[in-house]
């Protein structure tokens, strides 16, 4: 977790802050655990988008494994503090509500959409990672699943008050509309079973995250809160 140890000082973002935490440790190494499967699936460095970069925590791990790394954001602060902690990178400031990927048609071997659940809840987003995506190309993504306990719940809850959900879709349909397309699934892991805040600092956690492991729950992706996945373009278009 070497980007947890760092210190942003002025720059550091929100989920930097996050990481931080203890419930935050833990999402973050799910998180890496996955786009290192997505890394070694590839085979060979090349060209690699971030959907939704913020403050460039993934970018930068990609930068020093080799990859040539483009970065979209729609938040202009967090993009200039990208662009000061990456400066060889391609960036690109899009809108909210862009649903074309700044990429030509097969021009990407990973693409990444970590920790974004309006970009990968969109309509199109499927349809765009499959188009600039190149045969074999990785897409590693994190989806908030409404089909748990707690995305059904906190999804009540939005609804109730009006406010937005983040739990909109079941991640077993999105999944099988993923497939569809031309993907397979190369991983999945799910995780955030148990009801912490995101900046949760409870001594509890250790031990959630044991349960979590002991009773095998990262293996129930179709019911986990939080899922996070790698899945291959199919060789040919």
């Amino acid at each position: 977790m070497g980007e947890i140890e760092e210190e942003y000082g002025a720059d550091t973002t929100y989920c930097e802050w996050l990481a931080k935490t203890r419930w935050g440790a833990y999402i973050h190494e799910v998180e890496e655990r996955a786009i290192m499967v997505g890394h070694r699936a590839c085979g060979r460095v090349d060209d690699a988008m971030e959907i939704g970069c913020e403050g460039g925590r993934w970018c930068r791990m990609l930068d020093r494994l080799g990859w040539r790394i483009s970065c979209t954001e729609v938040n202009p602060g967090w993009l200039d503090v990208c662009k000061r902690r990456l400066t060889d990178a391609r960036y690109v400031l899009v809108g909210p509500q862009e649903s074309e990927f700044p990429a030509a048609d097969r021009s990407v071997t990973l693409l990444l959409c970590v920790g974004v659940p309006p970009a990968i809840q969109s309509d199109r987003f499927i349809s765009e990672a499959f188009r600039v995506l190149k045969p074999g190309g990785l897409l590693v993504g994190t989806f908030w699943n409404l089909v748990s306990i707690r995305g059904a719940l906190l999804h009540s809850i939005a609804v109730g008050s009006r406010g937005p959900s983040q739990y909109r879709f079941s991640y077993p349909a999105w999944r099988h509309r993923l497939c569809a397309t031309g993907f397979s699934l190369l991983h999945q892991e799910g995780y955030c079973w148990f009801p912490f805040r995101r900046a949760s600092n409870s001594r509890f956690v250790a031990l959630a995250v044991g349960l979590e492991k002991l009773l095998g729950l990262r293996r129930l992706p179709s019911v986990s809160p939080w899922v996070a996945f790698v899945a291959k373009k199919g060789d040919h278009d």
